[in-house]
């Protein structure tokens, strides 16, 4: 392994949330009309298409869409990452890791959680059909 440290930690993110984030990137995210009569199928299009390229080249160009447990385990399957701090309860998660190492540092977040929206649209993770949960 590159780590020579016992004390790695990582930040993984809901799926979900972060195909919905990734959809409304300015830059790798959809870039079609905003004013599509069917917001929803377009988002589960896009995921969909999006998910063959993954499945078919193991990532996205960007790094948005690469799997999450290739930080977490190496190629033999072994789990290198001691620490793994959920995005959604990340102050929580954080805050206790450093207590756990006495360390001086504390997150706070000011953040608001919403619905992810794009122009006129709203869209949530309740918006992704069975098909491309299952794709």
């Amino acid at each position: 392994t590159m780590y020579m440290c016992d004390n790695l930690f990582t930040v993984v993110r809901d799926p979900y949330a972060r195909m919905l984030s990734e959809f409304n990137c300015p830059f790798a995210g959809y870039k079609g009309s905003q004013y599509s009569l069917d917001k929803t199928s377009t988002l589960n299009e896009w995921v969909q298409r999006k998910l063959r390229v993954v499945q078919a080249k193991g990532s996205f160009k960007c790094y948005h869409g690469n799997r999450q447990y290739e930080y977490v385990y190496n190629k033999n399957g072994t789990q290198i990452i001691q620490h793994i701090l959920y995005y959604e309860n990340l102050d929580n998660g954080f805050n206790m890791l450093m207590q756990k190492y006495n360390l001086p540092f504390m997150y706070t977040s000011k953040k608001v959680q919403r619905p992810i929206s794009r122009g006129n649209w709203t869209l949530t993770i309740d918006d992704f059909s069975n098909s491309t949960i299952h794709a």
